[in-house]
């Protein structure tokens, strides 16, 4: 779809998906969901692909119907679309420069005489 709305139509919109941290496990959640749907839809479509040819191999037209079967079935997977995001997850992301947190903690810890002594 992208190539043909750049390509042919050329009125592509180079829009960016954003996911909050508050959303990020939904988001997850679906996106594996879609993955899983379109890896049991397209072997769906395989097996009656499989199954037409090994009923009817001498005719050419099974060929033809296998792969509209099995085209079938992936752009169905389509109908539960879910973009995959271009960069890490946000508590994958790599930490600013500097003293990690529970360093920082410690100091104060220590400043406040609750070091335990």
């Amino acid at each position: 779809m992208r190539w043909f709305n750049r390509r042919v139509l050329k009125k592509y919109r180079n829009y960016k998906l954003v996911v909050c941290k508050e959303c990020y496990l939904d988001y997850k959640k679906a996106r594996k969901r879609f993955m899983r749907k379109q890896v049991s839809y397209l072997a769906i479509g395989f097996l009656f692909a499989a199954l037409l040819i090994a009923v009817s191999p001498d005719n050419a037209f099974t060929y033809v119907y296998g792969i509209v079967v099995i085209t079938f079935m992936y752009l169905l997977s389509l109908v539960s679309y879910v973009p995959a995001l271009k960069t890490e997850a946000p508590s994958q992301q790599a930490a600013p420069p500097g003293p990690s947190n529970r360093a920082k903690n410690v100091r104060k810890a220590n400043r406040t005489g609750l070091d335990g002594r």
